[in-house]
């Protein structure tokens, strides 16, 4: 069993890897956290219920295959 959350961005399937305040991180240090933590997307999510940002670290599931 995944105990990911989905997220489904572009017509492609990822697991949220990591969710962090747009506040704690500069935007200059996103392209070295993803390349560090080897993240395929990076995107940002406007919460509604507390006016916060987020930046989502999304790894891509390419392939899934349902076994027996």
């Amino acid at each position: 069993m995944l105990c990911k959350e989905l997220f489904n961005f572009q017509d492609r399937l990822f697991y949220i890897d990591r969710r962090i305040k747009e506040s704690t991180i500069p935007q200059d240090l996103i392209n070295e956290l993803k390349s560090i933590w080897k993240i395929d997307t990076v995107v940002r999510q406007n919460s509604r219920q507390n006016n916060e940002s987020y930046y989502l670290f999304l790894k891509e599931i390419k392939d899934a295959e349902i076994i027996g």
